[in-house]
């Protein structure tokens, strides 16, 4: 790129690296949520000793990590990453246990739909023995509902709330979800208990529960279902686990970093983005597995690219995220670019017409979005030149995910 004429690298609005650098585990395609086995990441010699030397610069002496973590260690090289599930494997101490509630949350999601409300908010509530806790939209994407439902006539009937429980007390909880109705009434869409086990691993004991309000059984034409927790699941807290996902998340940001380092020097330096997805958009995903949060406050140097599918792209998650969790400065600006992020993959998965894509695009660009990217297939002499086709091409021969009307919708906005 460095080598072409001055007057063709102006046209370079963006180069994009390293697409999707996170954490990787064995089955990642087919384990990114919660019920898979948790064998995450690197556990090697270099990441066993690099986790020690992140404790060290942590907490500078170990009677400080022993207090934190409730430990014994004699010091911060005898400290190993938790890597062993306690229900199934033998542990040297409960420090060893690992899982994907290990860190001290677990979600409470599903989805909904009803007949007449579509375009019209729902809202879910989570109650803990009878304490509400959340009130959460109903708006998050859910393609495999949707293939499997496209009576619903929307993919965006998701919902999900994270149960903190780090600080909870041994025992047995009791968690119900409600939809809320128009007349302000509410449906009860479920109940299930979650015992939360110490190191003991005692049974749990019941709890004193508050009264509910008054709920009644869905009705008929509701659809719906609670996909987690499961009845009777059981949680550990272990403290060790969230430093593990921090360091975890550092090594992350300081592979981009490095990255940064290499091109920032390069006619590539004002124009080089990261290529990073955005998992906590899919509720369907562990979002520990991939350890990469914090590379999208901190591009390493670079612009940020992230890759954009489904209700991000016409709805307000990215927007609330670009507004609450972003840090300030985080993706900063391109030299010579306005803007805080670039969309390296694109697609909104149901069809939008040239006015509604129109819209979608100026609602990024107001916020920050300085390019825009998606999938398309080559041709020669009007043929493709490759068989096959990419899931998500926009191409006028692609009818999956309305992505030949989505080809015609950018084609008549180009045009105008």
């Amino acid at each position: 790129v460095c080598a072409l004429p001055s007057a063709v690298q102006k046209r370079v609005k963006a180069v994009t690296v390293l697409g999707e650098v996170h954490q990787l585990f064995p089955g990642f395609e087919a384990g990114m949520g919660f019920e898979s086995h948790y064998r995450v990441t690197d556990y090697s010699e270099v990441s066993r000793r690099g986790f020690q030397r992140f404790l060290a610069e942590q907490f500078g002496q170990i009677d400080r990590l022993n207090a934190w973590v409730d430990a014994e260690y004699p010091g911060f090289d005898a400290v190993e990453p938790p890597a062993r599930d306690i229900r199934t494997q033998p542990l040297r101490t409960f420090h060893d246990h690992i899982d994907a509630y290990a860190g001290g949350r677990f979600p409470v999601s599903g989805w909904a739909s009803v007949p007449g409300r579509a375009g019209q908010p729902l809202w879910v509530r989570v109650y803990v023995n009878g304490q509400q806790v959340a009130r959460v939209p109903v708006n998050q994407g859910r393609q495999d509902v949707f293939a499997a439902r496209p009576d619903l006539l929307s993919a965006d009937v998701g919902w999900r709330h994270d149960v903190d429980f780090s600080r909870f007390a041994t025992g047995l909880y009791q968690v119900d979800m409600a939809l809320e109705l128009a007349d302000g009434g509410l449906q009860h869409l479920g109940r299930r208990a979650v015992g939360v086990l110490d190191r003991t691993q005692l049974p749990p004991a019941g709890l004193s529960q508050t009264p509910l309000p008054v709920m009644r059984e869905p009705d008929t034409d509701t659809a719906f279902y609670v996909d987690s927790p499961k009845d009777q699941q059981s949680v550990y807290f272990n403290p060790l686990v969230p430093l593990w996902h921090r360091y975890r998340a550092s090594q992350v940001t300081a592979y981009l970093a490095h990255m940064g380092k290499v091109v920032q020097n390069t006619c590539l330096g004002p124009v080089v983005s990261t290529h990073q997805i955005i998992p906590f958009t899919n509720p369907g995903w562990d979002e520990s597995r991939f350890a990469i949060n914090d590379s999208l406050r901190l591009a390493g140097g670079m612009g940020l690219g992230i890759s954009l599918y489904g209700e991000p792209i016409y709805g307000d998650s990215l927007t609330k995220w670009l507004n609450g969790t972003a840090q300030p400065g985080a993706a900063r600006p391109r030299p010579g670019v306005s803007g805080q992020y670039g969309i390296t993959e694109f697609h909104p998965l149901k069809p939008l017409d040239a006015q509604e894509l129109r819209e979608a695009l100026l609602r990024h660009w107001g916020q920050g979005a300085y390019f825009v990217s998606f999938f398309m297939e080559p041709r020669w002499n009007g043929e493709l030149i490759e068989p096959g086709m990419n899931l998500f091409s926009l191409d006028p021969q692609n009818p999956r995910f309305a992505s030949d009307r989505l080809y015609q919708s950018f084609s008549t906005l180009l045009r105008h």
